[in-house]
């Protein structure tokens, strides 16, 4: 296979897994974060919060993937990039797995969230902000 042709399969597949892991999440998240156990649908609405906080983490994101390009080249930063979303995606899946089988972190407090939603809230907004 010629070097672009390689390219444009290794491009084609880092965006399946991405479009993958943004709709794998996305409609759990959305649940999580209405839901009245873990989220916030007895508290307010933190929707217009979370999605004001989207832009800023997507222009962290966006000048961190840019960094990486200039510093280690495009195929290192797709690899990284897919990398970190993939573990963060996983590592948000077991936090809200151990926040539904313990219900300490249902009840107990930092700041004005609980833990559960806390976890949910940066979840929600990484999840809408690296697509």
């Amino acid at each position: 296979m010629e070097p672009k042709a390689k390219s444009g399969v290794a491009m084609a597949s880092a965006m399946a897994l991405h479009f993958f892991g943004y709709e794998f999440a996305r409609g759990s998240n959305m649940a999580l974060f209405t839901s009245s156990k873990f989220g916030f649908a007895n508290s307010g609405s933190y929707y217009p919060l979370a999605m004001t906080c989207v832009s800023p983490v997507s222009m962290i994101l966006l000048l961190s993937y840019g960094r990486q390009i200039d510093s280690q080249g495009p195929r290192k930063a797709l690899r990284n990039t897919t990398f970190l979303c993939i573990s963060l995606l996983f590592s948000f899946g077991v936090a809200v797995k151990a926040i539904q089988s313990n219900d300490m972190f249902t009840n107990t407090k930092i700041l004005s969230f609980t833990i559960s939603q806390l976890v949910i809230f940066v979840s929600f907004i990484f999840q809408n902000s690296y697509a």
